[in-house]
């Protein structure tokens, strides 16, 4: 049987990235969501801010 791939929403992933900012385990959100680790580990390279010097802020997305 193959496997079924899920898509999840740009909301969703950015909200798991939030989650993992405020404290949140790579485990406990797997276990919760059903998720392997590895996917969060993308998100959060993808979606995560980065602020300068200078105060701005940028965020990493790649299309």
């Amino acid at each position: 049987m193959p496997n079924k791939i899920t898509r999840f929403s740009e909301y969703f992933k950015k909200s798991i990235v939030v989650l993992c900012h405020y404290g949140q385990t790579l485990f406990r959100l797997s276990e919760d969501y059903g998720v392997a680790r590895f996917t969060f580990q993308k998100w959060i390279k993808l979606y995560s801010e980065v602020e300068t010097d200078n105060g701005e802020i940028l965020i990493t997305k790649h299309v």
